[in-house]
């Protein structure tokens, strides 16, 4: 109902939880519909599908520019990577995009990413425990994410990645930011 009174001004809409109190995807369905001039979305811990990144991916955000989907389990990689790959009618300006927490998505997912949002100037993969020393090697090509300036890897296993890579990503792009557990210099 929000979405149909108020869409056309609606610029920001967060969502935290609801424990299944509420069909996230459909949220975005109608938001798609009904909010066109949407800027920020965050669905933190929602029940949200790959329906929902389909719909936010698929040409009704035309001036989405930050995207939360932390703790959104139940996004998977190869979700993410469908609705990149079928987006028709172009995908949203993301300068930020949070994938924290999101335990099914990967580096292929990260790949897609990449390669689909050169706007991108914050990324958080925050425990995302399918990341690895390849997927931040993704990052470590210039040409990849030419604008990126904070990438967040805050509880990411250290079996998964190493220094290593992130050695080799800090030397790639000195004036990246990287936060988490190996942030020290």
């Amino acid at each position: 109902r929000i979405a149909r009174a108020h869409g056309a001004t609606l610029a920001s809409v967060a969502v935290r939880g609801g424990g299944g109190a509420f069909d996230a995807d459909a949220l975005v369905s109608a938001l798609a519909e009904g909010a066109p001039g949407l800027v920020a979305l965050a669905l933190r811990r929602c029940a949200a599908t790959d329906a929902a990144v389909t719909a936010i991916l698929s040409g009704g955000f035309a001036a989405l520019v930050d995207l939360d989907l932390d703790g959104c389990s139940r996004i998977t990689e190869d979700g993410i990577s469908r609705a990149i790959a079928g987006s028709t009618a172009g995908l949203p300006p993301l300068r930020s995009l949070s994938l924290s927490r999101l335990r099914a998505v990967g580096d292929a997912a990260f790949g897609a990413i990449a390669s689909a949002f050169e706007g991108l100037a914050r990324l958080g993969l925050d425990e995302c425990c399918r990341l690895s020393d390849e997927g931040l090697a993704v990052l470590a090509t210039r040409s990849v994410l030419p604008v990126l300036s904070r990438l967040s890897i805050r509880g990411v296993k250290r079996g998964r990645l190493s220094g290593d890579a992130v050695a080799l990503l800090r030397a790639a792009r000195p004036n990246l930011s990287v936060e988490g557990i190996f942030a020290a210099r």
